[in-house]
């Protein structure tokens, strides 16, 4: 697990058996930040590629803020440069505006979706049929 703060907020990441990288994130993010947080994603992807063909992404960012139009910018750069077909990525939101700001910030990527609970996003990452 890896634990990136800053005095605006907290991203963290880690994965397990069920081959889900799971992000929570609370608060503002830093430039700082973001760029630790693409750092160690991308080397967590680079690892799952190496096994399977496909990544399952799980982005919990119910307790989240909205970001600042940089930050915004930079994670939908970074996530689509990253994508590949038939990988999957669930945002959990439950604040409206950071459900609008979690679809547009998607709004590039193949296969992204936002839900309003962990349990439907899992289930979504988890359905490798559809």
């Amino acid at each position: 697990m890896t634990d990136l703060q800053s005095a605006e907020g907290t991203i963290v990441i880690s994965h397990g058996k069920d081959g889900i990288i799971r992000v929570i994130g609370r608060g503002f993010w830093s430039e700082k930040t973001v760029r630790a947080y693409f750092k160690e994603v991308g080397r967590l992807i680079t690892q799952y590629r190496s096994i399977d063909t496909s990544v399952r992404m799980l982005i919990d960012v119910a307790d989240g803020a909205v970001q600042s139009s940089t930050t915004t910018a930079r994670l939908n750069a970074a996530l689509s440069g990253m994508q590949c077909p038939g990988d999957r990525i669930a945002i959990v939101a439950r604040s409206t505006l950071v459900k609008l700001q979690s679809e547009r910030i998607g709004k590039d990527l193949e296969n992204h979706r936002t839900f309003r609970s962990t349990a439907e996003a899992e289930a979504w990452l988890s359905d490798r049929e559809s």
